[in-house]
């Protein structure tokens, strides 16, 4: 087996996912799925559930991805 630690901050996770520009990613922690392991994130902005008595509801990410754009280029 090869493997490598790699440290990725969670600003550059936040711009390949493309999250609006307010949402912060405030912590990402490994838990145990049926598809092996998966991250969970804590992320704060406007558009997530107001926290009350310190509890963080658990929401779905919906993405809806409606920008497709294509290319054509002649082949010589």
């Amino acid at each position: 087996m090869k493997a490598g630690k790699v440290r990725i901050s969670n600003k550059l996770i936040a711009d390949v996912l493309k999250f609006p520009i307010q949402w912060e990613i405030v912590k990402i922690s490994d838990k145990p799925s049926s598809m092996g392991f998966t991250s969970e994130m804590i992320i704060e902005g406007d558009d997530f559930p107001e926290v009350v008595d310190g509890e963080i509801k658990e929401v779905l990410l919906i993405i809806h991805k409606e920008n497709i754009t294509f290319e054509v280029k002649e082949i010589v």
